[in-house]
């Protein structure tokens, strides 16, 4: 009887957590299709072709 309530346990377990993976992975894909994540990326970009053109100059 004990081992059955084990099983349900680490299933429910298990449930829970790739509901919490299927959540994050939607947020996530979100919040990709939304403007602010392209506008973050661009502004790393242009900070790191600057970077890059700065290590350029002072070789």
């Amino acid at each position: 009887m004990a081992y059955k309530s084990v099983v349900k346990f680490i299933i429910s377990g298990w449930v829970v957590a790739v509901l919490f993976w299927v959540a994050f992975i939607i947020g996530t894909i979100y919040y990709i299709d939304s403007g602010k994540f392209r506008k973050d990326i661009t502004k790393t970009g242009i900070a790191v072709k600057q970077i890059v053109k700065d290590i350029k100059e002072a070789e």
